[in-house]
């Protein structure tokens, strides 16, 4: 978000709306499609070059579920910011890949919801522009790990393409049977299975919302539950709970 704008010529837009709007008007004026994207600098500039997911290479996907913790947290801050190579965002959408795609997203956003908190009270003209671009950033990472658990939901290691395709598609018939109401009755009851599945969604989207409001304290017990268990505490969090104790220092 504070980074250096490798390209500080280019027109900068706080919003994606603001931005689609000027890709629009620039197809009109120049005769070609430009396409928003998310700059290491915070805001959103507009390239010639499409940089939507595609499907990837066998390969493509085997190197991007092989890549190191670093490597692979950078390829999906690249990606939020839509400067990732098509086929690696391709990959990142695949059920294999996707799991571990959910987990960083959720880090960047504890990381992101505890710089909300620290700013909480600064009104300063730097801090208000930050929260209008990082706003943005906690859309698009919201906007991913919904995707991502999508992605991911029918998959199980080891079960073969074709069975993987048959328990997408009972799921996906699971879901319409449950959106099927008359007179606010649902038509079809939900099996145990789905149930179960209910209640995960449900579980992850309560996580989501107590981080969102309590992303102090979530990264403390964070940091306790990792000092008992011997694992490394993220950096971003790390970072962020020195932070706030120089701050209580102060």
């Amino acid at each position: 978000m504070t980074d250096v704008c490798p390209t500080p010529d280019k027109k900068r837009y706080a919003t994606a709306e603001v931005a689609e709007a000027a890709a629009g008007r620039s197809a009109i004026s120049i005769g070609q499609q430009l396409h928003p994207y998310q700059c290491p600098c915070g805001w959103i500039h507009l390239s010639k070059q499409d940089r939507a997911p595609r499907d990837p290479s066998p390969e493509t996907v085997a190197l991007v579920a092989a890549l190191g913790p670093e490597a692979f947290d950078d390829l999906v801050r690249r990606e939020l910011r839509g400067r990732a190579h098509p086929e690696e965002a391709g990959a990142l959408r695949r059920p294999e890949v996707a799991t571990r795609w959910e987990a960083a997203l959720r880090l960047i956003q504890i990381d992101l919801e505890g710089q909300f908190a620290a700013r909480t009270g600064d009104r300063s003209e730097a801090s208000m522009d930050w929260r209008r671009r990082a706003s943005w950033v906690r859309t698009s990472v919201a906007g991913r790990r919904k995707e991502a658990r999508a992605c991911r939901r029918d998959y199980r290691p080891g079960r073969a393409p074709e069975e993987q395709a048959a328990a997408a598609q009972a799921n996906a018939s699971a879901k319409a049977r449950r959106a099927e109401h008359v007179d606010g009755i649902v038509e079809a009851s939900t099996s145990p299975v789905e149930d179960r599945e209910l209640r995960r969604q449900a579980g992850e989207t309560a996580i989501d919302r107590l981080i969102n409001a309590h992303g102090l304290e979530f990264s403390r017990y964070l940091a306790e539950e990792c000092e008992r268990v011997g694992a490394t505490l993220p950096s971003r969090v790390r970072k962020y709970l020195m932070a706030d104790q120089v701050g209580d220092a102060a």
